[in-house]
């Protein structure tokens, strides 16, 4: 897979996701000696998981929920050059603009008619 991305020069374009602990991933572990170049997205709740994930893993994005970013999270993650992504397993309107307004640097939303509803409502508060 990573030669594929490297050939169609897409190395900017994806990243790849393991949910595995940042204590122990031996998949992220592997992928990050192969494919070091590529962006890799590590979950990490707590402080600890996202020093472990980007000096384990050396990932250029971490997960969490909006429910536990911090302005702390938020400040080791810059220091770190780490990019912020959220998902939520229950989006709802007033969550996605308070994740919005929170300063991250990526959404994980897989609801594509909420994301429209969460457009439109926006757009007319604007």
């Amino acid at each position: 897979m990573a030669s594929l991305i490297y050939d169609l020069n897409m190395e900017k374009e994806c990243f790849f996701s393991f949910q595995d602990s940042t204590e122990e991933s031996p998949r992220a572990k592997e992928f990050s000696e192969v494919a070091h170049n590529l962006l890799l997205k590590i979950n990490a709740d707590t402080l600890e998981e996202i020093r472990q994930a980007k000096h384990n893993y050396n990932s250029s994005i971490v997960e969490t929920s909006i429910r536990k970013f911090t302005d702390e999270h938020k400040a080791l993650c810059q220091e770190l050059r780490l990019k912020t992504m959220i998902w939520e397993k229950h989006w709802s309107v007033n969550l996605f603009k308070n994740t919005m307004r929170s300063g991250i640097d990526m959404i994980n939303l897989d609801d594509p008619h909420l994301f429209l509803q969460i457009k439109e409502e926006m757009g007319k508060n604007q």
